[in-house]
């Protein structure tokens, strides 16, 4: 008998060291109830070891420790101010120090029907906040309270109505596929994600229409049609295509999404500003961006002095050129050594608003592949593209090598000239000429501003731009 007591004992400690540690472990990883359901978790700050915090409106309890229990509770004009170390935090409430906790700390407001502001480094936040034992600041907040400071940062304050929905439901759709169940936060609060401006982005002039937009379209997101599933869309949206979208592959690689296709954008030139552009560069100026490029990137070795630029438009997977005729590779040769880009990169390494770009009024070579014309005797002559021209009906000639889509007609068909397989390459001052501003995948703003002023619905630019090859696919409902 007392044996099986001692045995029983041992058993209840054992329990208790399970629970105390995993009581530990949820404290320092895991958010309380406040941090799921319709919030969502942006990250203002990373490896912050002071942060100071003042109550502008509403009731907030400060929560922390192992039992995760009330350090303090505290109303509008209280400030709050924590140190960090790296095994714990030092909580201040108006100057006076509430104690030390190896722990992240809560802070959470009491009457969630009412609006709850905390202000933070000059801006006023909604809801609910969060300093991470791993230096993360981080604002939990309601999904539409969040979307309030998301409209008006990512697209103009007066644009139409139609236009702010499709916009709602894009960024909402972006942020429902961004939960994860990460130890500290959901998004950034910059264009890495979409960019949040808290409170005060609805206190601009035509927060009305920003609120109404979100309201209007409450807890909307899309669904695409996967056979027998509907997958929810991780939606992507740029400034202006260019005219044309990018298929998602062609621009950061991975697996081709339906919903994510190439199509034409011909609102997109009713803004000049972003629809065209030009950016000359001298050969000194490119070796500047070869050489901050492979800063950046932690490449090693001497760049030398410029010698060319080479450019590709292959697609992902080799069968072709890009949908839009987006740059996938660019190389600037050195005479010490090459620094190579891809895809989306393309944009860092040589500063450009897009990769869809063209490069005109410098010298050109070709560099691969072979072409040859027969001559009058019948003879086998070898030409370049830079050789070779082609007359339209209207009588303009053009070259080969700067047309989109070149074919030739033989006897047994037509045939597509793959000039994506053949890099141009390019010397002296880099004039490009380039259209469109952002990464070129989803949704057009500028696109979705325009169809709204011709008549289009939210509905219909959703469906246009991520309705792939049948826009019946696309379902715009409340999220489940």
């Amino acid at each position: 008998m007392f044996l099986q007591r001692k045995v029983d004992l041992m058993k209840r400690k054992s329990v208790k060291s399970i629970v105390f540690f995993s009581i530990l472990v949820c404290c320092i990883f895991v958010y309380p109830q406040l941090a799921y359901a319709d919030n969502i978790r942006v990250c203002l700050a990373s490896s912050a070891t002071e942060v100071e915090l003042t109550i502008s409106q509403g009731t907030y309890s400060l929560t922390g420790g192992l039992s995760n229990s009330v350090i303090a509770t505290v109303s509008s004009g209280d400030v709050i101010k924590a140190s960090r170390s790296s095994s714990q935090w030092s909580v201040y409430v108006n100057g006076n120090l509430k104690g030390k906790y190896p722990t992240s700390i809560f802070i959470e407001g009491q009457d969630s029907t009412a609006d709850n502001i905390i202000t933070y480094k000059s801006i006023h936040y909604r809801d609910n906040f969060a300093l991470m034992l791993t230096g993360y600041i981080v604002n939990i907040v309601d999904m539409e309270h969040y979307l309030y400071g998301v409209l008006g940062k990512e697209m103009s304050y007066g644009a139409h109505a139609q236009a702010l929905a499709a916009q709602a439901v894009v960024a909402r759709s972006y942020a429902y596929s961004s939960l994860t169940p990460t130890p500290n936060y959901d998004v950034t609060a910059t264009g890495k994600d979409q960019v949040y401006g808290g409170y005060d982005a609805e206190m601009a002039m035509g927060t009305e229409k920003i609120r109404a937009a979100v309201n209007d379209t409450t807890k909307q997101v899309m669904y695409y049609k996967n056979g027998s599933e509907s997958v929810l869309v991780r939606a992507f949206y740029s400034a202006n295509m260019g005219g044309y979208t990018e298929n998602n592959e062609n621009v950061w690689g991975g697996e081709a999404l339906p919903y994510l296709r190439g199509v034409a954008s011909p609102y997109d030139r009713y803004t000049t500003s972003t629809y065209t552009w030009q950016v000359t560069y001298t050969p000194a100026q490119m070796k500047s961006l070869a050489e901050k490029y492979m800063s950046a990137r932690g490449i090693s070795g001497s760049f030398g002095t410029f010698k060319e630029l080479k450019l590709s438009t292959s697609n992902y997977s080799n069968t072709g050129s890009t949908v839009s005729g987006r740059i996938t590779k660019a190389q600037i040769v050195g005479t010490g050594c090459t620094v190579t880009a891809y895809r989306d990169n393309i944009r860092t390494m040589l500063k450009l608003k897009s990769t869809l770009f063209t490069v005109e009024g410098v010298q050109t070579t070709a560099l691969a592949g072979e072409l040859y014309v027969a001559n009058g005797y019948g003879n086998k002559l070898k030409r370049t593209w830079q050789d070779l021209f082609a007359l339209g009906s209207n009588g303009i000639k053009q070259l080969l090598s700067q047309n989109t889509y070149p074919a030739v007609i033989s006897a047994n068909g037509t045939y597509a000239l793959n000039n994506s397989t053949l890099p141009t390459t390019l010397s002296g001052d880099i004039v490009i000429n380039g259209k469109g501003y952002g990464h070129g995948v989803g949704m057009s703003q500028t696109g979705a501003m325009f169809m709204a002023k011709d008549g289009y619905t939210y509905i219909e630019i959703l469906k246009h731009y991520f309705g792939g090859s049948n826009s019946d696919n696309l379902i715009i409902k409340e999220k489940i």
